[in-house]
């Protein structure tokens, strides 16, 4: 392994190591192209079994075995090429990066000799060869390849384009762990204009993130305060999209009838997307990808068995979900927060309470450290851990996560916002259930004229917190005003079936 000139920084190197792993796993999925199968691929199919099952070292012997027969018996340059790469990123995984270094290196010579060198073909093997120069240090190098990715991706994708961006976004890390704070400040901006043209928030985030540490050791705090926003509204997207931070449990008798409809609006947004999700349920079948490319058709198709209570077959979907940001992506990333709640979020609908408190609180941490105690996530997280606080009887801490959110709501978005509509509705039915009606009838007075400022006196929203304020009157022997209200809810209703 080559030795650095200068010392890296400890977050250039997790970097380092994470690149490497992303570098694995894109080079073991790399397709065979001749069409009959040979000794080599036979080993070449061995090898990847064994690196699937852990075991490094087989796979290792394995792919050696693959590459020798290629070479013996002339195979064509790319499948030499493939074969190259594939060892070189089980040897990355190991931390074996000098050998890998080398046969990175034939494996592009190999392919621009069979290919040209601008050929969008080249560009994987470079981007691993990219992430070794890194972990050595040489960022000279590896700057020089990721310009080339860069001009050829931009030729033959375009300047918006997700790859070209992807491009950029290597560039300007590499510009920061060369201390090139300019350079590196402008392609991320470039970069992240490019990501957000090309409509991948995946990749956009991941982009941002970065740049957010740059900001941080450069000290531009109005610039880091943009992309804490930018972040923010990525992750609340991306949750709002699943609905499963926050969601309640629509079988669950403990719910109110505020928490369930909410839950039906919920189910109903979801439905929309029944004809999509039935389609990734049959092309999981038939794609052979890496796993860091498959994370999106992996979370929708837990999702799909999420919805349909196949538990069995969504959890361990999420788990392998979990594990592969956690490598690609390192342990704090927001996106492992979001796989976190969804695990969590399958749990209680199992009623798993014990299992799901500690991944909350793990991704509690995680969005915290990331974007603030005020950020969304941070309050929708919080709820949900109120929630399963309060199944667990542990209703001290309930009590005080359900009033955090509340201020929180109180103090970031006003009394008239549809999170503090939410905070307030949760606590009072947190007081209910403990017998505690005269704080219950308060905040439920409270959550009524925040609702009613949001969607007016006709929403079925408006007529589902009255109905919870409703079951407090009638506990309080205030049945004059029991009568009103439900008058008032079945004129709601009558309305709504009229129109």
């Amino acid at each position: 392994m080559c030795m650095t000139k200068k010392k890296s920084t400890s977050w250039h190197l997790f970097l380092g190591k994470t690149l490497l792993l992303m570098a694995v796993s894109l080079s073991l999925s790399l397709p065979v192209l001749s069409v009959s199968e040979t000794s080599w691929q036979s080993y070449s199919k061995a090898a990847n079994m064994a690196f699937d099952q852990g075991q490094a070292s087989s796979a290792e012997d394995l792919y050696r075995k693959a590459l020798a027969e290629a070479k013996k018996h002339k195979a064509q340059p790319l499948d030499i090429a493939h074969c190259l790469n594939a060892l070189a990123a089980t040897l990355c995984l190991q931390d074996k990066t000098e050998e890998a270094r080398k046969l990175y290196e034939q494996s592009l010579l190999l392919m621009e000799t069979a290919v040209g060198k601008n050929n969008p073909q080249i560009v994987q093997t470079m981007l691993d060869l990219g992430s070794v120069y890194e972990s050595e240090g040489n960022h000279k190098a590896a700057m020089s390849l990721y310009n080339r990715v860069f001009a050829i991706n931009q030729r033959a994708f375009g300047a918006d384009n997700v790859e070209t961006g992807k491009a950029l976004h290597r560039m300007a890390k590499v510009a920061h762990a060369s201390e090139k704070q300019k350079d590196a400040q402008a392609y991320y901006k470039k970069a992240v204009d490019t990501l957000a043209g090309s409509g991948s928030k995946r990749d956009l985030e991941a982009c941002l993130l970065d740049y957010q540490r740059l900001l941080k050791d450069i000290n531009d705090s109005e610039e880091a305060r943009l992309v804490i926003e930018k972040l923010s509204e990525i992750s609340s997207q991306r949750q709002m999209q699943r609905s499963v931070v926050g969601t309640p449990d629509a079988n669950d008798n403990s719910s109110s009838f505020w928490q369930l409809h909410l839950s039906k609006s919920s189910i109903n947004q979801q439905n929309i997307q029944t004809n999509e999700e039935q389609n990734v349920l049959g092309r999981a079948q038939e794609s052979v990808s890496s796993p860091s490319s498959m994370t999106p058709m992996y979370n929708t198709l837990a999702d799909v068995y999420n919805k349909q209570n196949r538990y069995n077959e969504a959890e361990p979907l999420y788990k392998t979900i979990i594990a592969i940001d956690e490598k690609s992506l390192g342990s704090d990333h927001p996106s492992v927060g979001a796989d976190l709640n969804n695990l969590a979020a399958l749990y209680i609908s199992q009623k798993r309470y014990d299992e799901a408190e500690p991944l909350l609180k793990r991704s509690l941490t995680i969005y915290q450290n990331a974007y603030g105690n005020d950020n969304l996530l941070v309050i929708k997280t919080k709820s949900l851990l109120a929630s399963v606080l309060n199944k667990k009887g542990s209703l001290a801490d309930a009590q005080a996560l359900y009033k955090n959110v509340l201020d929180t709501g109180l103090t970031n978005f006003g009394p008239n916002n549809l999170e503090t509509a939410k905070a307030l509705n949760n606590l009072a039915y947190f007081y209910y259930q403990q017998g505690k009606y005269t704080e219950a009838e308060t905040t439920y007075k409270w959550a009524i004229a925040s609702i009613e400022a949001i969607v007016g006196d006709n929403d079925p929203m408006y007529a589902a917190c009255l109905s919870d304020y409703v079951q407090v009157l009638r506990k309080l022997g205030k049945l004059d005003e029991v009568q009103k209200i439900e008058q008032r809810i079945s004129s709601i209703s009558t309305k709504r079936i009229e129109q």
